[in-house]
């Protein structure tokens, strides 16, 4: 069974790191998918940190009710990743990995369009509501949208072949170290 699921992930790494981003997640169901379970866990994050936002009224914490839509879609996966890495599952972890992957290519487009603003957002307001624009704005670093994307892009792919090289050396090694124990 664990091979299945290597071979699974090293073809949605295949896809992912080499199928542009329009084609990829508006011709491609299993990355529709993805970007529905990140776009749910980034919508949570403005809402979680948004509550502590009320309590708090600072610039800090209006400014993290904005990043948090994004930590908190970077969060989930990496949570998971760690919690499989914990309890000796790393076969699991490896897999999850993947997801953390597809969630930072997820925003790429999103940090992308910083500067521009022409993505489609759910609230449909682009102009006030585009979190990155916002945030690189207040880091002073706005002008470097696309180089933050890329270098977002760079490690998206990156653990994404760890991913699949980690489910791959543990389907045919992992079975070992599980009997040793």
């Amino acid at each position: 069974m664990q091979a299945i699921g290597a071979i699974l992930i090293g073809y949605l790494a295949w896809i992912m790191t080499s199928t542009h981003f329009a084609i990829l997640y508006q011709e491609n169901p299993v990355f529709w998918m993805f970007h529905a379970l990140d776009l749910g866990f980034h919508e949570f994050g403005h809402l979680f940190f948004g509550f502590f936002e009320q309590m708090h009224r600072t610039y800090f914490m209006h400014f993290l009710t904005v990043f948090g839509g994004s930590l908190m879609q970077w969060f989930v996966p990496f949570a998971l990743v760690c919690y499989f890495i914990f309890t000796n599952r790393f076969y699991s972890a490896f897999f999850i990995l993947f997801w953390l992957a597809q969630s930072f290519h997820d925003s790429v487009l999103y940090i992308e369009s910083a500067i521009e603003m022409d993505i489609e957002l759910l609230g449909g307001n682009n102009q006030a509501g585009h979190d990155w624009n916002y945030i690189l704005h207040h880091l002073g670093v706005l002008y470097m949208d696309d180089q933050i994307a890329r270098w977002i892009l760079l490690a998206s792919k990156a653990l994404a072949w760890i991913s699949v090289a980690g489910c791959v050396f543990m389907a045919i090694f992992g079975f070992v170290w599980e009997k040793e124990e």
